[in-house]
């Protein structure tokens, strides 16, 4: 991910000189240099099976909204793009139609269904929100408030009984002190798309609170604390909850590589199926070369015990973790993106049965033209599950998108395929879908 703390070309303040100086009697006293607020680290991949895959939209990034500064202090407006007072607002459409041929992720019995899909998006910008693939002066860095919204109706033309309105909420911030930098942020995720660890369609709800606050202690040291809390209400499988802390020790190793250090630990509590606590230790690094290639991710080892009610029948057990993204730009017009995760998840499909996830994803993406899009994905993910009813399913997602981008490159068509596979030691859940479509975006 690339820093919002620099800007390609652009070099980082310099390190004051802290060597003892004699000032001139009646001069007066230089004030002392600004301590920066570290950088940082990125947040955790983005589960893939998160994605809304019919829409070929990515969830972990929103939109720059447009500057829209004018004669009038208070008020702007192009086309449905409005500035009140500090606040940038826009709105967006997506139309999708598609044809998919296994609906519930069965193979026995499949069924296929035409799908259409409308997603209208608002977004409300105050500040210096995060823009994608877009670095931001250090001049420029300041608070800043970011909400998007978008319900997702979707339409089957067989199945009518499966028609749903799908939301996704988002609310990020940041405030700065002198020190100290806080950056709150919530999510919230209505679905009924079948999910890497589910059966068939049903409705889910996903809240997650998170705080990052970290605390310069000196030019190069600082303190990080990262507090998390995660809800999973299913219709038909059993809720779980997960709260955990994790604080940190972090050092700049020149201007290029940032290191964190210190314990996680946390608890889950699941519907029917006692508690999960959970302790570790994780090294965290970034590094980010300003120019072509930027390095982020995690090691460490988790250590997860079962109390209570556990119908399930785990056993208490340690696994590593670990995180790594990486982006590498090849050229102006393409890049490449490789990202291996593995860590430690509660399933809402028995009372208190814990996986172990590991995932890996290559994407690339490639411009023609200015205006003519490829991007290719491919993910394999592994989840084996642990207790009485051990055993491994396995993953394999690919999507390939191809889209053209045409009015005053605010509008956008595109025509997308998604493979689906899974392969299980139990056989009844081997499954197979295709997913072939098309559709429009819109930027008002």
């Amino acid at each position: 991910m690339l820093s919002a703390w620099a800007q390609e070309g652009s070099s980082l303040p310099e390190e004051p000189d802290w060597t003892d100086s004699t000032s001139t009697p009646g001069e007066a006293e230089a004030p002392a240099p600004p301590l920066y607020p570290p950088k940082p680290l990125p947040p955790a991949p983005i589960d893939p099976t998160a994605a809304d895959l019919s829409l070929g939209l990515p969830s972990d990034t929103g939109w720059h909204l447009p500057d829209l500064s004018g004669s009038d202090s208070w008020f702007a407006m192009e086309g449905m793009r409005l500035r009140i007072g500090p606040a940038q607002i826009r709105f967006d459409l997506g139309l999708n139609f598609g044809y998919n041929d296994n609906i519930f992720s069965y193979n026995s019995p499949r069924i296929a269904d035409y799908i259409t899909t409308v997603s209208p998006t608002v977004e409300v910008g105050i500040g210096n929100y995060p823009r994608p693939r877009m670095l931001i002066p250090l001049d420029e860095v300041e608070n800043y408030f970011f909400l998007r919204y978008t319900p997702s109706f979707q339409y089957f033309a067989i199945n009518t009984t499966q028609n749903t309105v799908n939301e996704d909420l988002a609310l990020q911030g940041r405030y700065s002190f002198s020190r100290l930098r806080l950056e709150p942020a919530f999510t919230y995720v209505k679905d009924s798309t079948p999910s890497a660890s589910d059966l068939g369609r049903q409705e889910y709800r996903t809240y997650h609170l998170s705080l990052v606050a970290n605390y310069a202690l000196t030019p190069k040291t600082f303190f990080q604390l990262r507090l998390s809390g995660l809800h999973q209400d299913y219709t038909r499988l059993v809720d779980y909850t997960t709260v955990s802390v994790s604080p940190a020790m972090g050092y700049e190793v020149g201007s290029k590589l940032q290191l964190t250090l210190g314990p996680v630990a946390g608890i889950t509590y699941v519907e029917g199926g006692g508690e999960q606590p959970f302790q570790g230790v994780r090294l965290g690094f970034t590094y980010d070369t300003l120019r072509k290639l930027t390095l982020d991710g995690s090691v460490g080892a988790q250590a997860t015990q079962f109390r209570g009610a556990n119908p399930a029948g785990n056993s208490d057990f340690i696994s590593p973790t670990f995180a790594l993204g990486a982006t590498y730009e090849l050229s102006m017009t393409s890049r490449l993106t490789f990202d291996f995760t593995q860590g430690v998840s509660n399933s809402g499909s028995g009372n208190g049965q814990a996986y172990v996830n590991t995932t890996a994803t290559l994407g690339f993406e490639q411009t023609f033209f200015s205006r003519i899009e490829l991007k290719l994905n491919g993910t394999y993910q592994a989840l084996a599950y642990q207790g009485n009813n051990s055993h491994t399913n396995n993953y394999i997602y690919f999507t390939a998108r191809l889209g053209y981008l045409f009015w005053q490159e605010r509008c956008s068509v595109y025509l997308q395929y998604t493979r689906s596979q899974r392969t299980s030691e139990v056989t009844s859940l081997n499954y197979d879908s295709n997913f072939l479509g098309s559709g429009i975006n819109v930027q008002f």
